[in-house]
């Protein structure tokens, strides 16, 4: 929302139609700040590339350790982009390679300690 706002301000104040138009994208007859809140909440998405459903990470709240192990269960891990704690920049393929490149090190390495 915090991109809109900015937007909605200069357009109200200027006679800028460029600005009216890029406003009526979002909603076209927004009276309040309310109506376009609900607006945009009822157009989001999510993007095309999810991750992040399994977060890895060092805390309580997170699913997967950084040996991508799932937290309170034996013989588990997660070795997709769903362990990414944020989502990339970039395409998700390449992380996502390294991800299961790094969990078949980790398997083989605890499989040569036993």
């Amino acid at each position: 929302m915090r991109g809109v706002w900015p937007h909605r301000a200069t357009t109200s104040s200027s006679g800028d139609e460029d600005r009216r138009d890029w406003l009526a994208q979002f909603h076209p007859t927004a009276g309040s700040d309310e109506e376009l809140l609900d607006y945009i909440r009822g157009i989001g998405q999510t993007s095309y590339h999810p991750v992040g459903s399994c977060r890895m990470g060092v805390d309580d709240a997170s699913v997967v350790d950084p040996w991508l192990r799932v937290r309170g269960l034996e013989a588990l891990r997660v070795a997709d982009a769903s362990i990414f704690p944020t989502m990339p920049s970039a395409n998700t393929n390449a992380p996502a390679m390294m991800v299961g490149e790094r969990a078949a090190r980790f398997m083989l390495e605890a499989a040569q300690a036993r």
